[in-house]
């Protein structure tokens, strides 16, 4: 597999990360999303943790009640999201008195009045199709298996988003926990990753050649202002986080625009990244084969 198949499969990953993380996070304050996301992911773990139940709660018809719920200590959301507990902690408040989520004496849990509402069944639906697309992308590109033969038991009428849905949440939390300590905050790496893809938008096989052997220097240059309207931020806003990604190296600033690069310091550890993501992605796609859906995806 040469350098440019490499780094288009790399992409591929890395724009479904992104765009899965843009429908979940809505009009949401990024950090209020992806605790929200990493507290509903933790709360359903009991439900993951078996197939038959996990498609039980699998159709959007069907969300997992909340004596199904299991809570997650504050300290294990900041320490799963990379946070300051105190940020954490202030923003799972906020998210108690929204009524998205609830404390006990155990930790906080997400409530099922939140998962089984309309404007959380639409975010998955969302992410449903944007997942079936990741998976023909990479099947094209000879990196997605085949689809098993679905078990009967498992087969449903309805599209299982809410399986679906609980695998990207995981999926993306893994990439995040990954990503995060290259740029030092969520809002930050998602910057970065913007400007990635900006970077590599419509390039062929040659242009990706160049780009990995320049360690990103030959991307397309992309504006802060485009950064900023891509990413829904102020432009002040996309400045400060530019700021912090040029004193750490990873983005230059050339007379078009701005360029992500990876620095000699990082590229050793860009290499662990991808690796973990490709197990990551396997995995992925191991949890939907076992519920039927890469078969319900290419039927």
């Amino acid at each position: 597999m040469d350098a440019a198949h490499q780094a288009r499969i790399a992409l591929t990953c890395l724009r479904f990360v992104h765009e899965a993380g843009v429908a979940t996070r809505g009009d949401r304050d990024a950090y209020d999303a992806f605790i929200l996301s990493a507290i509903a992911n933790a709360s359903l773990s009991s439900v993951n943790r078996d197939a038959s139940t996990s498609a039980q709660f699998g159709s959007a018809e069907r969300a997992a009640p909340d004596e199904a719920l299991r809570p997650i200590s504050i300290n294990a959301v900041a320490q799963s999201l990379d946070l300051p507990f105190e940020t954490v902690r202030r923003r799972v408040a906020g998210l108690v008195r929204e009524g998205l989520i609830a404390a006990t004496p155990n930790g906080v849990v997400v409530l099922a009045s939140t998962i089984s509402s309309a404007a959380y069944t639409a975010m998955l639906e969302a992410n449903y199709r944007l997942a079936g697309a990741f998976y023909r992308d990479l099947r094209a590109l000879g990196s997605a298996p085949a689809p098993s033969a679905p078990s009967e038991d498992l087969s449903s009428q309805s599209p299982l988003i809410r399986v679906v849905g609980r695998a990207i949440s995981d999926y993306f939390l893994r990439a995040a926990q990954a990503l995060v300590p290259l740029g030092g905050s969520l809002p930050t790496i998602s910057v970065l990753v913007e400007i990635v893809l900006a970077n590599t938008a419509k390039m062929d096989d040659q242009a990706l050649s160049d780009w990995v052997r320049t360690a990103g220097r030959s991307g397309h240059p992309v504006s802060v202002v485009e950064v900023a309207r891509r990413f829904f931020l102020s432009r002040e806003t996309a400045r400060r986080h530019v700021g912090l990604l040029q004193e750490l190296g990873l983005v230059v600033r050339v007379h078009r625009g701005l360029v992500a690069v990876a620095p000699m310091q990082v590229q050793a550890r860009l290499l662990q990244i991808a690796q973990a993501n490709f197990a990551d992605t396997r995995r992925f796609f191991a949890t939907l084969d076992r519920a039927g859906v890469l078969a319900d995806w290419t039927a």
